[in-house]
């Protein structure tokens, strides 16, 4: 396995899910969940083979409900979402979620009231996005979107006026050939990174207050969406389709640095699940569904139903395993804690070995399925969750 910058990457296998959605995403099943030791992982220069750990012991945990559950003022049911609550410095310390609705409504902004229970309406986009990225102060917001076949992504600035904020064009990206999937903003540093469902990534410079493109990938060759994106410092790390993670120089141009794949591994021919009847009806099994940055390393949610940590010491290990169907994860502010949906959700401790501390209870039942749009910390010890079905933010609190 090749390591970059202190960083060694394993590329797991990673998932998508619901009807509606451009990526396909399925609605997550339960799941039988465990910590497991580390597994024996050999590499050549492009591949890395990963034997499965051995099945891990499951975990009793507490099984906690929501303390608190929000509507949002909207029709219909939530099909993307994305979380920031503003900094300490902020004078506005309400939490923000962006919502686009299952219609292909217009995106809209609310501001939740944690204790007393309450969303409201706080801004309005005119796009319908399905990808969304607030930057770190909540001053921005990334959106990809298409119209009619025109496939671009939009920096809007919020701005407050009032009680209401007004979304403002900071800058435009595109057109591009297919839809906008995976996502960065690091707005601290001017750098936007948009991939798209054939694999192609781009970067861009704002800080100039136009999008300045500084550099591209074709993405792999067999054209497997770009599904996931994060910056950490110098580089963006970007997850596919099919099971891969490629890690870019982006500083001032972007440079292709590392190319990894799992080399076995399932594949379906279904996958995604048909709300009405239950049927697995799109492709999938070897998707990277998330990649979270940490202060040591990276984080790696995958179909497969791991969480793995690539950490600066060039180590790999395998935290939590036997997940079923996990659809998305989030890491505590202070990087102590993850929270995956799906399977039911779940909280994790990290160390050596993730400690399933709770399962969270009261998810929007699909058939079998307990299914979330969205999942994020509020603070260390605050889980929200956007509801599936239902146009509803649960709050958790945990022990």
């Amino acid at each position: 396995m090749k390591c970059i910058a202190g960083l060694m990457l394993v590329a797991l296998w990673g998932w998508t899910g619901c009807a509606s959605r451009p990526n396909g995403e399925e609605a997550p099943t339960t799941s039988t969940r465990g910590s497991a030791p580390i597994p024996s992982v050999t590499a050549t220069a492009s591949a890395v083979a990963v034997t499965p750990a051995p099945t891990a012991s499951v975990v009793s945990s507490p099984s906690i409900e929501p303390a608190r559950t929000i509507t949002l003022p909207m029709k219909g049911r939530p099909s993307y979402a994305a979380h920031c609550r503003p900094p300490a410095s902020s004078a506005n310390k309400k939490d923000l979620v962006a919502v686009t609705p299952a219609d292909d409504g217009k995106t809209s902004i609310y501001e939740l009231d944690l204790e007393g229970d309450r969303a409201a309406a706080v801004a309005e986009l005119p796009v319908s996005a399905h990808a969304l990225a607030f930057s770190a102060d909540c001053s921005h917001l990334l959106t990809g979107h298409s119209a009619s076949g025109d496939h671009r992504a939009t920096l809007f600035q919020l701005r407050r006026n009032g009680e209401k904020l007004v979304p403002q064009k900071a800058a435009q990206f595109g057109p591009y050939p297919l839809p906008v999937l995976g996502i960065a903003l690091d707005f601290a540093t001017g750098r936007v990174a948009i991939g798209t469902n054939s694999g192609s990534m781009q970067l861009y410079d704002v800080r100039s207050g136009a999008a300045r493109e500084l550099g591209s990938d074709p993405g792999p060759k067999d054209r497997e969406p770009a599904m996931t994106a994060t910056f950490q410092k110098d580089q963006l790390f970007v997850g596919y389709f099919r099971g891969r993670v490629r890690a870019f120089r982006a500083k001032k141009k972007l440079e292709l640095d590392t190319d990894s794949v799992v080399t076995a591994g399932p594949n379906r021919e279904k996958g995604f699940v048909n709300l009405e009847t239950g049927e697995i009806v799109v492709p999938g099994g070897s998707r990277i569904w998330s990649i979270e940055s940490l202060s040591d390393g990276l984080l790696i949610l995958d179909e497969r139903g791991s969480v793995t940590k690539c950490d600066t010491s060039g180590q790999t290990h395998e935290l939590v395993s036997g997940l079923v169907n996990p659809s998305k994860m989030a890491v505590s502010p202070g990087g102590s804690y993850i929270a995956v949906a799906g399977g039911p959700g779940s909280v994790w401790r990290l160390g050596e070995k993730a400690q399933n501390i709770a399962d969270l209870n009261g998810f929007d039942r699909v058939g079998t399925y307990d299914a979330a749009t969205g999942i994020s910390f509020a603070d260390d010890k605050t889980v929200l969750v956007v509801g599936f079905l239902s146009p509803t933010v649960r709050v958790y609190r945990l022990p």
